[in-house]
């Protein structure tokens, strides 16, 4: 099974919240907290000897990559990085 038959599977029938302005499908969901305020939620994951090997990336460089995964995903729906 793929990542969005996954997806599929988990989604399907399901009544989505109001709150959700954007999402699954997407590089990140938008979620309203408070009335005028909107948040960016990203959460991708990385899986040692898919999307790196410990024999070639430092602990520190798998740290790095990951974080620029995310960070890109929120840029990618014109959001600003603040936590992590």
């Amino acid at each position: 099974m793929d990542e969005f038959a996954l997806i599929r599977m988990l989604t399907t029938g399901r009544q989505p919240d109001p709150r959700v302005v954007v999402d699954v499908g997407d590089d990140a969901a938008v979620v309203t907290v408070t009335p005028g305020k909107q948040m960016v939620l990203a959460c991708d994951a990385m899986v040692e000897g898919v999307h790196f090997r410990r024999d070639t990336l430092a602990p520190e460089d798998v740290g790095y990559k990951i974080l620029a995964v995310n960070v890109s995903d929120v840029a990618a729906m014109g959001g600003e990085p603040r936590f992590a």
